[in-house]
């Protein structure tokens, strides 16, 4: 530990030397207690899928000074989607989106409402203004923004020069009176 930093790395398990690319992509409650964390380069070395991407949640214990991992690992779903590379948590840490690549280089986004022992999946989005089998290439939430709670998302389209903003639809929501 120098002058109050330290390598977080050792106390989330993480090996360097697997080149996942731990931390390529971040974000953190308002609180600071919880973490969002994108591994884009992980691979699921049990079914030989490289590349998959995974995104962890952390949570600070200040009884323990650690940081614990709190529900699944979330893991992309087929070689080289490498979701991860973005990752945003909502301000109170009970929601967090992610980005990946998709087969085809699409893009897609998946928000998720963070619970243990598994993370439950709210909504995944891919771009309205394309089809599914397109070979664009336009990485579709490559950038992504979001209000306190995750209720509202601002997805980036870096290679189609488009924004796509939108309200999450979940139960809670319209039971909350929110959409």
């Amino acid at each position: 530990r120098i002058h109050g930093w330290y390598d977080l790395t050792q106390d989330l398990g993480y090996d360097a030397s697997n080149q996942v690319h731990f931390g390529y992509s971040m974000s953190m409650s308002a609180n600071g207690n919880r973490l969002a964390v994108g591994a884009p380069y992980f691979d699921r070395l049990s079914e030989d899928i490289s590349n998959c991407g995974a995104v962890t949640i952390w949570d600070w214990s200040g009884n323990t000074q650690s940081w614990t991992q709190t529900g699944n690992t979330i893991q992309g779903r087929a070689a080289d989607d490498e979701a991860g590379l973005e990752a945003i948590l909502s301000a109170d840490g009970s929601r967090f989106a992610y980005y990946e690549r998709s087969s085809n280089d699409t893009g897609r986004v998946s928000i998720y409402k963070v619970d243990t022992p598994s993370h439950v999946l709210l909504q995944e989005i891919t771009n309205p203004n394309i089809s599914e089998n397109s070979i664009s290439h336009e990485r579709f939430g490559r950038s992504l923004a979001c209000n306190h709670d995750l209720t509202r998302i601002v997805i980036g389209c870096p290679r189609n020069d488009e924004l796509v903003a939108g309200d999450l639809t979940t139960d809670d929501n319209v039971a909350n009176g929110k959409v």
